[in-house]
């Protein structure tokens, strides 16, 4: 199985990224690396990086969907509770049980259901 890599909007807290290294993932944080980099730009990086996009932001589905950009993957956290605790362990529970379909697949996660659509 392909080695996990990540890149993580700047919607997503920055505790998310810890998180995500402290596990041993390969994190790129736009925060630090890319500060205020345009949509298309970050989809770009992770494309060529092999990279699964986790944000917050809508507007990654309407680029990919409708725009037709390529991805490898998208996790869009869509949680009512904004809290870095919350998206942290909603996304450790979808790592957990959906590691085999985070690679070209569009993940819809909120605190009722994960919706996955193909890319």
């Amino acid at each position: 199985m392909a080695k996990i890599k990540f890149i993580v909007d700047e919607s997503v807290d920055f505790p998310v990224v810890k998180y995500l290294r402290s596990k041993g993932f390969d994190t790129t944080s736009i925060v630090e690396d890319y500060p205020s980099l345009e949509d298309i730009r970050i989809l770009k990086i992770a494309f060529k990086e092999k990279r699964i996009l986790l944000t917050n932001d809508k507007d990654f589905g309407t680029l990919i969907f409708k725009e037709k950009l390529n991805s490898k993957g998208v996790i869009l956290l869509r949680l009512w509770d904004q809290t870095s605790n919350a998206k942290t362990r909603f996304l450790e529970e979808v790592i957990k049980e959906y590691r085999d379909r985070l690679f070209g697949n569009f993940i819809v996660v909120t605190e009722n259901k994960i919706r996955i659509r193909k890319i």
